[in-house]
C-alpha cells in the first residue's frame, strides 16, 4: 500500500510547509476550532496540497507535485547532444506528468530520475520557469 505524503504552500505566510510542518499547523487549527472538528479551520486555512510523487531526483530529493525540475537530455562528453530542459511537476488525469513551462498542452511522463534535479518550486522559485 502506497503512503500518501503531502506538503503545502500556505497562502496566508507564504511559506512551503514540509511534511512535518503542515501536520503541526493542522493539529494547531484543529485545537482553535469553535466546533472542535477541525473541518471548518482547516478550510479557512489557505494551504495549497502539493503531493509527493514517491519519486526522487538524482541527489535523492523528494520530488513533489509543483517542483520546477531540470532534466539533462544527452551525454556531451560522447559526442552527443546536450540539451537541458525544464519542466514542471502536475498531476494529469492518473499520474505525475512533467509540463513545459507555459505551455500546458504539452507534456511528458516522467523523466529517467538519474537525470533530473530538483530545482526549486513554482511557488519559492517562479523565476526559474523563464
Amino acid at each position: 500500500m502506497k503512503i500518501l505524503q503531502f506538503r503545502g504552500w500556505d497562502k496566508d505566510e507564504n511559506k512551503m510547509l514540509e511534511p512535518v510542518e503542515l501536520v503541526k499547523l493542522l493539529k494547531q487549527i484543529s485545537r482553535k476550532d469553535d466546533n472542535s472538528t477541525g473541518g471548518d479551520a482547516i478550510r479557512r486555512h489557505d494551504i495549497e496540497w502539493l503531493q509527493y510523487t514517491g519519486l526522487k531526483d538524482k541527489n535523492g530529493k523528494e520530488i513533489y507535485e509543483g517542483d520546477i525540475i531540470k532534466y539533462d537530455e544527452g551525454d556531451s562528453s560522447m559526442g552527443l547532444p546536450y540539451a537541458p530542459f525544464t519542466y514542471i511537476v502536475e498531476w494529469h488525469g492518473s499520474g505525475f506528468m512533467c509540463v513545459y513551462p507555459g505551455i500546458k498542452d504539452i507534456f511528458i511522463d516522467f523523466p529517467d530520475n538519474s537525470m533530473t534535479e530538483v530545482k526549486g518550486n513554482i511557488y519559492e522559485n517562479p523565476t526559474l520557469l523563464k
